[in-house]
Protein backbone atom coordinates (compact mmCIF):
# COMPACT_ATOMS: atom_id res chain seq x y z
CA UNK A 1 0.00 0.00 0.00
CA UNK A 2 1.08 3.46 -0.98
CA UNK A 3 0.98 6.15 1.88
CA UNK A 4 2.09 9.43 0.46
CA UNK A 5 0.04 11.61 -1.72
CA UNK A 6 0.22 13.85 -4.45
CA UNK A 7 -0.24 17.46 -3.87
CA UNK A 8 -0.81 19.95 -6.03
CA UNK A 9 -1.05 24.02 -5.41
CA UNK A 10 -2.34 26.73 -7.10
CA UNK A 11 -1.31 30.21 -6.35
CA UNK A 12 -2.23 33.69 -8.15
CA UNK A 13 -0.69 33.94 -11.50
CA UNK A 14 1.43 36.78 -10.57
CA UNK A 15 2.93 35.42 -7.64
CA UNK A 16 4.31 32.04 -8.90
CA UNK A 17 7.47 31.28 -10.30
CA UNK A 18 8.75 31.69 -13.64
CA UNK A 19 8.96 28.39 -13.77
CA UNK A 20 5.54 27.22 -12.73
CA UNK A 21 4.15 29.55 -15.48
CA UNK A 22 6.21 28.30 -17.92
CA UNK A 23 4.60 25.04 -17.33
CA UNK A 24 0.90 26.82 -16.84
CA UNK A 25 -0.49 24.55 -13.99
CA UNK A 26 0.45 21.95 -11.85
CA UNK A 27 0.86 18.07 -13.29
CA UNK A 28 -1.65 15.34 -13.64
CA UNK A 29 1.22 12.58 -12.87
CA UNK A 30 -0.14 11.03 -10.08
CA UNK A 31 2.18 9.00 -7.95
CA UNK A 32 0.48 8.02 -4.71
CA UNK A 33 -3.07 6.85 -3.97
CA UNK A 34 -4.70 10.11 -2.71
CA UNK A 35 -4.43 13.97 -4.09
CA UNK A 36 -4.38 16.98 -2.14
CA UNK A 37 -4.83 20.22 -3.83
CA UNK A 38 -4.62 23.67 -2.45
CA UNK A 39 -6.60 26.59 -4.58
CA UNK A 40 -4.99 29.67 -3.31
CA UNK A 41 -6.99 32.38 -5.50
CA UNK A 42 -6.63 32.38 -9.37
CA UNK A 43 -5.25 35.72 -10.28
CA UNK A 44 -4.74 36.95 -6.61
CA UNK A 45 -3.22 34.94 -3.98
CA UNK A 46 -5.37 34.16 -0.98
CA UNK A 47 -7.78 36.56 -2.21
CA UNK A 48 -9.24 36.04 -5.59
CA UNK A 49 -11.86 33.82 -6.70
CA UNK A 50 -12.02 31.14 -9.22
CA UNK A 51 -14.24 31.52 -12.61
CA UNK A 52 -16.93 29.40 -13.74
CA UNK A 53 -14.24 27.72 -16.25
CA UNK A 54 -11.46 27.20 -13.89
CA UNK A 55 -13.95 25.44 -11.34
CA UNK A 56 -14.74 23.44 -14.05
CA UNK A 57 -11.37 22.81 -15.31
CA UNK A 58 -10.75 21.57 -11.83
CA UNK A 59 -14.58 19.86 -11.76
CA UNK A 60 -12.84 17.64 -14.56
CA UNK A 61 -9.75 16.89 -12.90
CA UNK A 62 -10.94 15.69 -9.67
CA UNK A 63 -13.47 13.65 -11.41
CA UNK A 64 -10.84 12.33 -13.49
CA UNK A 65 -8.51 11.35 -9.85
CA UNK A 66 -11.65 9.98 -8.31
CA UNK A 67 -12.54 7.79 -11.40
CA UNK A 68 -9.73 6.47 -11.41
CA UNK A 69 -9.86 5.24 -8.00
CA UNK A 70 -7.89 7.95 -5.94
CA UNK A 71 -9.08 9.81 -3.01
CA UNK A 72 -8.77 13.78 -3.59
CA UNK A 73 -9.04 16.73 -1.25
CA UNK A 74 -9.46 19.93 -2.13
CA UNK A 75 -8.98 23.27 0.14
CA UNK A 76 -9.63 26.37 -0.65
CA UNK A 77 -7.21 28.93 1.14
CA UNK A 78 -8.64 31.95 -1.07
CA UNK A 79 -10.07 33.35 2.22
CA UNK A 80 -9.04 36.99 2.14
CA UNK A 81 -12.16 38.14 0.67
CA UNK A 82 -14.29 35.17 1.43
CA UNK A 83 -14.32 33.70 -1.64
CA UNK A 84 -13.15 30.59 -0.73
CA UNK A 85 -16.52 29.09 1.14
CA UNK A 86 -18.15 29.91 -2.83
CA UNK A 87 -15.97 28.80 -4.49
CA UNK A 88 -15.91 25.17 -2.32
CA UNK A 89 -19.69 25.06 -2.60
CA UNK A 90 -19.49 25.83 -5.95
CA UNK A 91 -17.09 23.09 -6.86
CA UNK A 92 -18.89 20.67 -4.84
CA UNK A 93 -22.34 21.17 -6.77
CA UNK A 94 -20.52 20.54 -9.88
CA UNK A 95 -18.62 17.42 -8.64
CA UNK A 96 -22.50 16.11 -7.13
CA UNK A 97 -23.68 13.19 -8.87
Amino acid sequence: MRCSARCCASTGWRWSSPTRRARGRCSDEVTADSVYVRLHGRDELYAGGYTPDALDAWATRVSAWRDAGLDVVVYFDNDGKVHAPHDAIALAQRLAP
